[in-house]
């Protein structure tokens, strides 16, 4: 009823917490679906769905996030200006999205894209422990993996990071070859 009567779809709340948002939390994904699809119909503008879509990762909702780039697949073109500009493959590989990450790279979306601290998504795919996965499907699909980011880290790096929360070491020795390929 709301929706039909012109409520407004892309007001945030003070912590940035759209419509979209809410529903996630308090909706079942069918009804969440529904709302989508009204978006879509009254063009909404893909900036803000963008945002959402984040937020969305960051909560690894994966199935609407992934009904989210379906329905408005320029996304992948924008940066979120509220978070060191990741893109849609940031969001997916730092999230372990890996059916996201998939569906970027059907979209051919740029794999080497980095964030303003060059940090590409290999390399935050690489802080996740449990994105193994996610770092043979990059490798596979020839994403650079030996670039650094702006302090000098490389992929390899990135690794041992989440050493002791996540068992970083473990993973880094099992994927060592493929660093140094």
């Amino acid at each position: 009823f709301l929706l039909e009567n012109g409520c407004n779809l892309t007001s945030r709340d003070k912590f940035g917490n759209s419509a979209l948002l809410y529903a996630t939390q308090h909706m079942k994904h069918e009804d969440v679906f529904i709302l989508i699809k009204f978006m879509k119909f009254n063009e909404i503008k893909e900036k803000e769905i963008f945002i959402d879509f984040c937020h969305i990762c960051n909560k690894k909702q994966e199935i609407i996030a992934l009904h989210i780039l379906q329905s408005f697949p320029s996304i992948i073109y924008y940066k979120d200006s509220l978070s060191y500009n990741m893109t849609c493959l940031i969001c997916a590989c730092k999230n372990g999205l890996i059916n996201i990450v998939k569906e970027l790279i059907n979209k051919n979306v740029y794999l080497n894209q980095t964030d303003n601290r060059k940090l590409t998504a290999f390399m935050y795919a690489c802080m996740n422990s449990k994105n193994n996965e996610c770092l043979q499907l990059l490798i596979d699909n020839n994403i650079d993996i030996i670039r650094s980011d702006e302090t000098g880290k490389t992929p390899l790096m990135y690794t041992f990071i989440p050493t002791v929360e996540n068992g970083g070491i473990k993973r880094a020795q099992k994927h060592f070859n493929l660093y140094t390929c």
